[in-house]
């Protein structure tokens, strides 16, 4: 233990549980000292058990024991206090316990809060791993969404069976700048905030007012090696959807590489997170503020359903809106995603998108 030398008297000093983790609990064992009892900086005010552990709270300096917060038989929570003391002189500059058959406590077992990189929390090896810087940017916007953001999801599948056949068969051929189908989504959305532009906006809340943004740039969630990063397509009103596709690739690229730069990553006036790649068919999507709403997409699946009188199995795609609840409603949300799903299921609409492409027969499933 070493202490550092503290000048006021009669200093009162908590003497606190470790901070093994947030849920933790611990056992009071023995109380080593009576109320009022004067004891000496290192001597043990009382034993407390941690899963196999048991380990010692020492006293942090030399003075009297003036009040008891934990006693035998009693369950305390990590961080709670255990005593008061008032000491004077020199108080310990380090957290004062000592583990019970450890040959080095200092070393071998450490609380969750000493900063280590392995260390034990009573019930076995911890590794403790850094947040990359993206990660930690992650972390801090979207804790902040949470917390400041009442947001609900909305769920409705969009036949997507057209517009895969549509895909295939157009990447079956040699023809350049396929449409993806999550550059058919974007293209969807684009049309589809012209009719409700209160879903490309941002809500002020000092102003009580509403901020409906008049350009139209489309966040995409793009998944990255050291984290989640969401680049900007910027004044897309007028690109297609095979345009769509280059420029998602191309940012999906930048991001991966790390050559994003910070102004392709603000700006948006709505996001796309598509999950459906990788797994999951339906996810509830974080708000990524300003922007009021984000639509996720889940992974396609197949639904028997009638279809001119005889059953057919079709593609249904998960569409998942996640809304500001200041300013949106349940119905608007509803609109909103039935207007896509019309999109993405109107076979005029596909063909047209895919109007630079080859002239294609593609039979209707």
């Amino acid at each position: 233990m070493e202490p550092i030398i503290i000048t006021e008297e009669n200093r009162d000093i908590e003497c606190h549980v470790p901070l093994f983790g947030q849920e933790a609990r611990v056992d009071v064992i023995t109380q080593q000292c009576r109320e009022g009892e004067t004891i000496e900086i290192g001597s043990v005010l009382a034993t407390l058990g941690f899963g196999k552990w048991e380990f010692d709270i020492l006293a942090p300096g030399s003075g009297t024991v003036i009040s008891w917060m934990g006693h035998p038989g009693d369950m305390l929570m990590s961080g709670d206090t255990v005593a008061v003391m008032r000491v004077k002189g020199s108080v310990a500059a380090a957290p004062s316990t000592a583990f019970h058959g450890v040959p080095d406590a200092g070393k071998a077992v450490r609380s969750q809060d000493s900063g280590d990189s392995v260390f034990d929390d009573g019930f076995g090896i911890v590794e403790r791993l850094p947040l990359s810087r993206i990660r930690r940017a992650t972390a801090k916007r979207l804790q902040q969404s949470w917390s400041t953001v009442p947001q609900v999801t909305h769920v409705d599948p969009a036949d997507i069976t057209f517009a895969q056949a549509v895909l295939a068969r157009l990447s079956s051929t040699s023809a350049p700048s396929v449409p993806s189908l999550l550059a058919l989504v974007v293209r969807a959305v684009i049309d589809v905030l012209e009719r409700h532009p209160e879903f490309a906006a941002s809500f002020d809340q000092a102003n009580a007012s509403l901020l409906v943004k008049r350009y139209r740039s489309i966040g995409v969630a793009t998944d990255t090696p050291n984290g989640l990063l969401v680049p900007v397509l910027r004044d897309v009103r007028a690109m297609t959807a095979s345009m769509l596709t280059i420029e998602i690739r191309a940012l999906a690229m930048k991001a991966r590489e790390e050559k994003l730069s910070p102004g392709l990553l603000e700006g948006s006036c709505f996001t796309v997170s598509n999950l459906g790649s990788i797994g999951g068919e339906i996810f509830t999507p974080i708000v990524n503020p300003p922007d009021v709403a984000i639509l996720g997409l889940g992974r396609a699946f197949e639904r028997v359903m009638l279809r001119d009188g005889a059953f057919k199995a079709v593609s249904m795609l998960p569409l998942c809106l996640s809304y500001d609840h200041r300013a949106i409603d349940g119905a608007g949300a509803a609109r909103f995603v039935t207007d896509i799903r019309s999109r993405l299921e109107d076979l005029n609409w596909i063909e047209g998108e895919c109007a630079r492409m080859p002239m294609l027969q593609i039979p209707i499933p």
